[in-house]
């Protein structure tokens, strides 16, 4: 990884079933506001109770390589929390917190009791124009009373750098950092730009007077070059306000390659020398313009609208624009999400929402991450076989191919070939880019395409792996071990015919040949016959209905596979088998861990855009309102999970692929 330094400046049917009368009632369960430009990321914390800027990453995704340590945040507990007078805002209470809409600006609404007619309004987001990782926070306030009030506005920013650490201060800079090098990383430094700053303190949270871990206090203007834990603590400028006027204070915080000083400190300079207004509504405009290019279906209701427009900011967020290796990269989720990596599969969702919105470059920089990685770790005979392109799990932040193991040995998902390949299918559909075709077509068929064809058995269907839900690979432990999966012919079949076409007459031939005997295939031996219902995995179905449901088979109606009859009666087993006691959704499988038995969004998205197809509207739209009514209340994002308990929020939030990717792909096709 390069050094860092890190800167801070100031089709229809009628079901058994039928779906909830209403549906259930949704609090809020999440608290994070994550935020980014693709570089870094920054994660707000509001709770009731109050709110502060909780983390700073220096990346998005989880590990650049194998040997590196993983992506950590630069701040401790404390955080950066703004004051105003006696008061430190981390405690006051939050009215409301949001996204501006559409946005990755964050915007936190504050009540100040100890300060009688006194609101505050925090924002923070990070410049979407810079390839840096720079946050911007606004702190606003206003006078609501009657009589003039006297404001002293404070900062506390408690950076986490290592073990002992140090501090100097360059002009209208504060630059902290360690004071030796840790082993295994490589030293940072934090700085302030603070030009405003009238008094200040930087010290050891030992040499403070006590009160400050509750309230702003006088400052001494002292700086201690060497210590543990040191914490900076900044006051600005005392403002008067008449009754009715506000006033804003503008802080900006960067993280920096070493080397890149001097570039960082100019660009946080020039948005520090911009006001405050004018700096968020540059950012709001480049938003606004981003969203310009994309197509949002004129037919949506003003909440869809909005989650709309917020789950196409989290794809933009989720996307690293780390120059470099790591550039294009969609992760699975932002952080906080432990799932901040680049899984294959969870990026095809988001690239094909991509295409189909009209967001070519960013949809062509991700395939392109997956086109150029250095992948084919797992080519031996035992594995795949041949040489490969697309990681068989997911990629380290530098494009490295990477598979986590456990007892039952490494997950290897044919399903990921036939998923890219659809990705690219819907690119070149969506955007007639010939250049890119002509510039990969060699890798496409012999790297992913031909790779379906060969791991295809003698009966027509793909050989054995983890596919979807990552079984890994030895059948050692319950649910573990490779099997004949459906998920995974499902996507090599989808692939095959629709890269077919943009193939020579032959090869085009060929392809649809070798897709029809993999349907062929499936329709033999991936169909209960006593139920007409299609099979998660060959080994189980033996065991019968109660043994082999899963709902990742529901893309064999969604990719045109199966008839009316299968569809209706896999749908149906689906409402019977797999539906939630307390929701309208359901969970993925029929395992029985506890991640099984959670309720899944993507499989409510999957059905739904099945139901929509086979004409159920009503279903397709209770559940899709659903996921809607869910993300509403939290901030606009779709989580990886809601609990089968108490229906809050679990598991990796915000999901991208997997939660606005599908519900964008989703909503091109079911209208009111």
């Amino acid at each position: 990884m390069k050094r860092l330094a890190l800167f801070c400046s100031a089709i229809i049917f009628v079901l058994a079933q039928a779906g909830f009368a209403e549906l259930p009632e949704v609090t809020r369960s999440f608290y994070h506001l994550p935020f980014s430009n693709g570089v870094g990321a920054g994660i707000y914390q509001a709770r009731p109770n109050g709110g502060r800027l909780l983390y700073f990453y220096e990346s998005i995704y989880k590990q650049y390589s194998e040997d590196s340590p993983l992506t950590r945040s630069y701040l401790r507990r404390k955080g950066v929390t703004w004051g105003i007078n006696n008061t430190w805002l981390d405690d006051a209470p939050v009215s409301d917190a949001e996204y501006i809409d559409g946005t990755g600006i964050v915007r936190v609404f504050k009540e100040v009791p100890k300060n009688r007619n006194i609101s505050a309004v925090e924002y923070y987001y990070m410049p979407m124009e810079l390839d840096k990782r720079i946050i911007v926070t606004v702190l606003e306030f206003e006078n609501t009373g009657l009589f003039r009030k006297r404001i002293k506005p404070y900062i506390y920013v408690d950076a986490n750098m290592g073990a002992r650490e140090k501090v100097r201060r360059e002009d209208n800079f504060f630059i902290q950092g360690l004071d030796m090098e840790a082993p295994r990383r490589e030293p940072k430094s934090f700085v302030i730009l603070s030009p405003e700053v009238s008094s200040f303190s930087y010290k050891p949270l030992s040499q403070y007077p006590r009160e400050v871990r509750e309230r702003p206090v006088e400052l001494d203007n002292k700086l201690v070059k060497s210590g543990r834990s040191l914490i900076g603590v900044l006051q600005f400028d005392e403002i008067t306000l008449r009754r009715g006027e506000k006033a804003r204070v503008m802080v900006v915080l960067g993280l920096a390659d070493k080397e890149e000083e001097a570039e960082y400190k100019s660009d946080m300079q020039k948005i520090f020398d911009k006001t405050a207004e004018v700096a968020i509504g540059e950012e709001m405009k480049w938003w606004d313009d981003w969203h310009a290019v994309a197509k949002i279906p004129d037919w949506l209701s003003y909440e869809e609208k909005r989650l709309y427009r917020q789950s196409a900011a989290v794809l933009k967020m989720g996307q690293c624009r780390e120059p470099g290796k790591p550039y294009g990269q969609i992760l699975a989720s932002l952080p906080p999400g432990n799932w901040n990596i680049c899984w294959p599969r969870d990026a095809t969702y988001g690239l094909v929402a991509l295409a189909q919105m009209g967001h070519f470059y960013e949809a062509k920089a991700g395939l392109e991450f997956m086109l150029n990685a250095p992948n084919g770790k797992f080519d031996s005979k035992e594995f795949v076989g041949v040489p490969y392109k697309i990681s068989v799990c997911r990629y380290y932040g530098n494009g490295d191919e990477e598979s986590d193991e456990n007892q039952s040995g490494p997950n290897l998902e044919w399903d990921n070939f036939g998923l890219v390949l659809w990705a690219i299918c819907e690119y070149l559909d969506q955007s007639g880019d010939k250049e890119f075709l002509d510039k990969h077509y060699k890798t496409i068929k012999e790297l992913i395409a031909d790779v379906i064809v060969h791991l295809m058995t003698d009966k027509g269907y793909l050989r054995r792996d983890s596919s979807i839900w990552e079984r890994h690979w030895e059948p050692q432990i319950h649910p573990d071990g490779r099997k004949y999966f459906a998920y995974s012919t499902i996507n090599g079949y989808h692939a095959l015919k629709r890269f077919a076409k943009y193939c020579p007459p032959a090869t085009e031939a060929h392809y649809l040949k070798m897709a029809e005997k993999i349907k062929e295939g499936f329709l033999n031996h991936f169909i209960d016959e006593n139920n007409n219902v299609i099979v998660a995995n060959l080994e189980e179905k033996p065991q019968g209905i109660n043994h082999y449901m899963d709902a990742s088979v529901v893309e064999a109606i969604n990719f045109g596979m199966v008839d009316e009859t299968v569809a209706k009666a896999t749908l149906q087993a689906f409402e019977d088998k797999l539906g939630m006691r307390r929701s309208p959704g359901f969970h993925r499988n029929d395992d029985g861990t506890w991640y099984d038995r959670q309720e899944w969004l993507i499989i409510d998205m999957r059905i739904a855009q099945a139901y929509y197809l086979m004409g159920n509207k009503e279903r397709a739209q209770e559940l899709m309102d659903w996921v809607l009514l869910n993300a509403k209340n939290n901030f606009y994002l779709i989580p990886e999970l809601l609990d089968e308990r108490n229906l809050s929020f679990k598991g990796e939030v915000p999901m991208v692929g997997f939660g606005p990717g599908c519900y964008i792909i989703n909503k091109f096709l079911i209208e009111k």
